[in-house]
């Protein structure tokens, strides 16, 4: 199984790190494998690009630890439309300050 090398622009191609994890772990597909170090530095890129915003990102889009880890790390602020994504959060000890539950639909659950 080898990685395929894609030309798109705006596209990151596959680093070595991801090359070589799925050549040790040959993870079953269909998968999803991310370089944090790429999360970060495209996070990064944002910042630099919109510094007067705040930027949020929405945790439904890939709620993994390791992704909401690391954009907190880089000071990235979190949208969250469900009680287990504020979890998620909580449990990482993002600041509330930095969370945003602002999904217009919840569950009476979700707000008592």
């Amino acid at each position: 199984m080898g990685s395929v090398k894609l030309d798109l622009p705006g596209l990151v191609a596959p680093t070595a790190r991801i090359d070589d994890f799925l050549a040790e772990q040959s993870p079953p597909t269909p998968c999803i494998v991310l370089d944090l170090d790429i999360v970060r530095a495209r996070y990064k890129a944002l910042r630099q690009s919109l510094p007067e915003v705040q930027i949020y990102y929405a945790v439904k889009a890939n709620p993994a630890a390791e992704i909401i880890s690391a954009l907190a790390e880089c000071g990235a602020n979190f949208d969250l439309a469900s009680s287990g994504e504020l979890a998620i959060c909580r449990g990482i000890n993002i600041p509330p300050a930095r969370l945003s539950f602002g999904n217009t639909i919840k569950r009476e659950s979700a707000i008592v």
